[in-house]
């Protein structure tokens, strides 16, 4: 591992370690620099768009890289375990990190993890469907996770990740079903 790439990960690992010990109204730079223990021109060299885009690059490093290396080879469910996993180990984290970004930033998270369970879902009935149809199959299933996933957060996370992981891919599966019918 390259310097920069392990004091992003230091970084990343600091962040871990403030939002898992209790729930917090808000996180600043001043105060995350004073826990982890490193400057200002440090923190914004590896993060110049700020705390938004430490708590991107964790998510994207901890949660979606994992993720996408089982949708890469169609294991879309497994995909989605690995995310919901994440989410119901490191609760406190995720929903102090959920309740700092701001909407739009979490939709933007949100859709790519939709995009990528559906793109992963989609690559074993790629003839069977147009890419008009590909397209409004993708927009309609992806709000709807999308809905799954900030219902769980607003609720703080009281659902088991079972039944969580349940309501995500059951529409998915029995589509894959019908679709398998049709071919």
């Amino acid at each position: 591992m390259v310097q920069p790439q392990v004091t992003k990960y230091y970084m990343g690992m600091a962040l871990m370690t403030a939002l898992s010990r209790q729930r917090k109204s808000k996180l600043t730079v001043t105060a995350f620099l004073k826990e982890a223990e490193i400057c200002r021109t440090t923190f914004y060299n590896h993060f110049p768009d700020g705390i938004c885009g430490l708590y991107r690059w964790l998510l994207e490093d901890r949660v979606l890289k994992e993720a996408r290396e089982t949708f890469e080879v169609g294991q879309w469910q497994a995909g989605c375990q690995v995310i919901i996993d994440f989410i119901a180990s490191n609760a406190t984290v995720c929903l102090n990190l959920y309740r700092f970004s701001d909407e739009t930033e979490r939709r933007r998270f949100f859709k790519r993890f939709a995009m990528d369970i559906l793109d992963s879902f989609l690559l074993q009935h790629r003839e069977q469907l147009t890419q008009t149809e590909r397209d409004c199959f993708i927009d309609f299933y992806s709000d709807a996770l999308i809905g799954q996933l900030e219902h769980w957060f607003e609720s703080g996370l009281k659902l088991p990740k079972e039944q969580l992981n349940e309501r995500v891919t059951f529409n998915l599966v029995h589509l894959q079903q019908l679709l398998a019918v049709n071919q």
